[in-house]
């Protein structure tokens, strides 16, 4: 009787210490045997778009990292990216895909211990899902901080960067670190170009003092436009995330001016944001960002821009932008307001598809990314979320349509396959980088958990599952029966803050006029002081109008006796 009791209690024993390491290793996965992600919920907007690991680090390292040799003085240079390499605090952010298979990654020096602000990795140094170590770009001297090495071409916070068609990298070095809530400012922002094949310096552009704030961080994103034939022909778009405007740059010309509209404001209702870390511990937070990103519309010729404190959506068009003179005029009607995202749809990036006219923009507060289309009405029903997963996209920071060849990264995680019905195959990717941030500031660094991660998925499957995200030009042959539109009454409701105030004659929206009169209201008038003079009777006169006989009444008072019944 006891050896059955007593084997009972170990099996149970046995069972609660399985249920106890399972938990513990998704907790901790790469403690076990890799990541033990739970299989994403197909029913809440995921479908069967695969999402496929392209690599990930839990800790972000460095291939000279452990050769470090810097000064630890505070007034090295006025700057200090840490008394030592302190790998917790290098936190990556933005990405780029260039046509060598270089993956450049930006990590903003906003902590101490950052050892380069901006550097890159190979596609194929990719082993087992885990990134490489990262090699600063350019040469180590340009991200070095000593005394002895200070030198004004130094690389000291770059936030994004961008690539062109002509084999060149562009970013802005803010030239500044947010250390210790203070701004420690080493010189006036740049613009600094890259040549890919050399890994050369070919210009650096310092931003004039009119065109931003001191002790200020706003300069976060850049979007080059650049003539495909004529590489000189390229105007730069900077984005000041903290004064609403935009900074434009022509490389012919060498010259900065900037642009700046009501529209470029953000909306304070939609500037706090919720997520759950994988603990699910929920976690709120406000921004306080104008306008963060900007993609081109060459089809439109025009810059759209949006929010992550907003859920609007407005283009500039290039003409105006790349004109100094037209600049200065703004605020100007031409800035056009295209509609409204559905609830939780801020996006700090996206980028568009120029062929297919697809906007994919990060969805962070629903860990994944949605698609609508350009051509279509911007509706709150036209935003489709096409990926969501909280365990392997906590936290979105950036997202780049690229057509780097990926396939060999692909993983078995889904079986299905999609044939193009649509009949359109591009054999584009749609790589989104995440990072636990919100996860490290709640719980702390945990060393065994994958901390930061790139993940990607075919356009051609994901446009297949959510075919409302093309162009009206498909939707005769791909429609589902199940879609229907959006009512396009709401398109042109709303209308440009530009049109109700700046264009002497603005478009009229339908106002709606009553078929009833309304009956007057009644306004009682203010009384009528005159004053005297002080050596005047005591006494003073008001004057009242009388509603009933519309007349002027006068009565006079005395000075003491209101003196005493108002008190």
């Amino acid at each position: 009787m006891y050896f059955k009791e007593i084997f009972a209690l170990c099996m149970l024993v046995v069972a609660v210490a399985g249920t106890h390491y399972n938990n513990y290793a998704r907790n901790y996965p790469q403690k076990y045997n890799g990541p033990h992600y739970r299989e994403p919920s197909y029913e809440q907007g995921y479908k069967n778009v695969k999402l496929h690991k392209l690599c990930s680090w839990n800790v972000v390292s460095y291939t000279y990292a452990n050769n470090l040799d810097r000064d630890d003085s505070w007034g090295s240079c006025k700057v200090d990216s840490g008394r030592a390499f302190v790998p917790e605090n290098n936190i990556p952010l933005g990405f780029a895909f260039s046509d060598d298979r270089r993956v450049f990654v930006s990590l903003p020096r906003n902590r101490l211990g950052v050892y380069s602000t901006l550097a890159y990795f190979h596609l194929d140094d990719i082993k087992d899902e885990q990134c490489p170590p990262l090699l600063p770009y350019p040469p180590r001297a340009n991200h070095t901080l000593d005394s002895e090495c200070c030198s004004a071409e130094n690389l000291v916070n770059v936030n994004r960067v961008s690539l062109d068609s002509h084999g060149r990298l562009w970013a802005v070095d803010r030239n500044a670190l947010g250390l210790n809530d203070k701004i420690w400012e080493h010189g006036s922002p740049a613009l600094v170009v890259y040549d890919l094949k050399t890994d050369t310096l070919i210009r650096r552009a310092l931003l004039p003092s009119d065109m931003y704030q001191k002790y200020q961080l706003g300069l976060v994103s850049l979007t080059v436009n650049v003539n495909p034939k004529d590489g000189d022909d390229a105007y730069v778009y900077i984005v000041d995330t903290w004064n609403g405007c935009v900074v434009v740059y022509s490389y012919k010309q060498n010259k900065f001016w900037k642009l700046c509209s009501p529209e470029f404001f953000s909306d304070a209702k939609y500037s706090k944001l919720n997520v759950k870390t994988r603990k699910n511990k929920e976690v709120t937070y406000w921004k306080d960002n104008f306008f963060t990103d900007c993609s081109r519309d060459f089809k439109n010729q025009e810059l759209v821009c949006t929010s992550d404190c907003s859920l609007d959506v407005f283009t500039i068009p290039f003409t105006d932008l790349n004109s100094e003179e037209v600049a200065r005029c703004y605020p100007k009607p031409n800035v056009r307001f295209l509609g409204e995202k559905c609830d939780k749809c801020q996006s700090s990036v996206h980028t568009l598809n120029k062929e297919t006219q697809v906007v994919w923009q990060l969805q962070e507060q629903k860990y994944g990314v949605g698609c609508w289309n350009r051509e279509n009405p911007l509706t709150p029903e036209s935003v489709q979320t096409v990926v969501s997963d909280h365990d392997r996209l906590p936290f979105v920071t950036d997202i780049e349509l690229t057509s780097v060849d990926l396939s060999k990264f692909k993983d078995n995680y889904h079986v299905e396959s999609y044939t193009n019905s649509y009949g359109y195959n591009n054999g584009n990717y749609i790589v989104v980088f995440s990072n636990n941030y919100q996860g490290v500031l709640e719980h702390g660094f945990d060393h065994y958990e994958e901390n930061f991660g790139f993940y990607f998925f075919d356009e051609n499957e994901a446009l297949e599952a959510y075919p409302q995200c093309l162009q009206k030009s498909y939707s005769i042959s791909y429609k589902p029966t199940t879609y229907h539109a959006a009512p396009e009454s709401h398109y042109l409701a709303r209308q440009s803050y530009q049109h109700q105030s700046y264009n002497t004659k603005p478009y009229q929206p339908p106002t709606y006029q009553p078929s009833y009169k309304p009956a007057p209201v009644y306004v009682a008038p203010k009384p009528t002081y005159h004053p005297q003079s002080q050596y005047a009777s005591r006494q003073y006169t008001r004057t009242y109008r009388n509603p009933k006989v519309n007349e002027d009444v006068k009565s006079t008072e005395d000075k003491e006796s209101v003196y005493y019944e108002r008190w």
